[in-house]
């Protein structure tokens, strides 16, 4: 049975209707009563669907928020549930998940939010995706940022297309060409390189790994150290510091004022002091309390005779 011509006229009013209140600004319909149901306009809050062009000072939705147009002040609107957006949603606090085709602005996010370009917010847990960049003050979960990810604080799981930077990395972390922060615990894998003061776990950087204190095992594919070494370091050319304690190797040098424990490369040199076992064309030291086996071994606290001798050296007293 087709719909008579007033039912039509009475439905493409209604439509009309709609359309009108949801492209003018400070206007809204909400059926069937204020605040439940479906929201066409800029509503306060609903809890139900709520389409609007542009939201300006939303407060409330717990259900799907739905926007099409660049977003005003939303300061104080909370989310619970979806929030969508064409060019991209921005909110307080969005518990659930959010879909920005452009950008995505999320002070404290819960959930998953992705976006066309760009996510930016202060708290975000969960799951963050962008092609561009994702840039926060604290991070958990999984992030991933084509270009970029920038944060105070990340922990879990972050991949950078170019970089992932911040003050205080922990987890799991990946860039194309670098990873930096004050502090780094876990796994770090760079492109290039790897850097920080405070560094412990797993490090790796295609080019150099260097941090100011590096606990764990670095792995540098032109070199690897930095102040206080503790764990393994190797470096494909070079590996150094001011304190080596553990392994160090490297192809052609290993230097460090103090080395403890093993160092293996073609010229290892300890300028204070060497404790443990020397592997090298060339070993050198001002202080042995080891072994130096080599083609060339210097001690300097050695009596005379015996600070340089061929294939092998040592001093074994403190």
């Amino acid at each position: 049975m087709r719909p008579s011509f007033a039912t039509l006229r009475s439905m493409n009013f209604l439509i009309g209707a709609m359309i009108f209140l949801a492209v003018s600004p400070g206007w809204a319909v909400t059926i069937p009563a204020a605040g439940w149901g479906l929201s066409l306009g800029n509503s306060p809050g609903v809890n139900g669907v709520r389409i609007n062009t542009r939201d300006q000072d939303l407060l409330w939705v717990n259900g799907l928020n739905l926007t099409v147009w660049v977003p005003g002040d939303n300061h104080r609107a909370r989310i619970h549930g979806i929030a969508l957006g064409v060019f991209g949603p921005s909110v307080q606090t969005l518990r659930g998940m959010g879909v920005g085709g452009l950008l995505m602005t999320a002070e404290n996010l819960t959930g998953i939010a992705v976006a066309g370009a760009g996510i930016t917010g202060s708290s975000m847990t969960g799951l963050v995706a962008a092609p561009f960049g994702v840039a926060g003050r604290d991070l958990a979960g999984i992030t991933v940022g084509g270009v970029g990810i920038g944060s105070d604080q990340i922990r879990g799981i972050a991949i950078g297309g170019l970089g992932v930077g911040g003050t205080e990395l922990r987890g799991v972390f990946v860039a194309g060409l670098g990873v930096g922060a004050s502090v780094i615990r876990g796994i770090a894998v760079g492109g290039a390189g790897i850097g920080g003061q405070e560094m412990a776990g797993l490090l790796v950087g295609g080019l150099g790994v260097g941090g100011s204190s590096i606990t764990g095992i670095a792995i540098g594919g032109l070199g690897a150290g930095g102040g206080d070494t503790r764990g393994i370091c190797i470096g494909g050319l070079g590996a150094g510091g001011r304190k080596i304690s553990g392994v160090g190797m490297a192809a052609l040098t290993v230097q460090a004022e103090e080395i403890t424990g093993v160092s293996v490369a073609a010229y290892c040199r300890a300028s204070v002091k060497a404790k443990g076992l020397s592997i090298g064309l060339v070993n050198s030291t001002e202080r042995l309390q080891g072994i130096q086996i080599g083609l060339f071994n210097h001690a300097g606290n050695n009596p005379k005779a015996l600070r340089v001798l061929p294939l092998i050296n040592l001093h074994l007293r403190g």
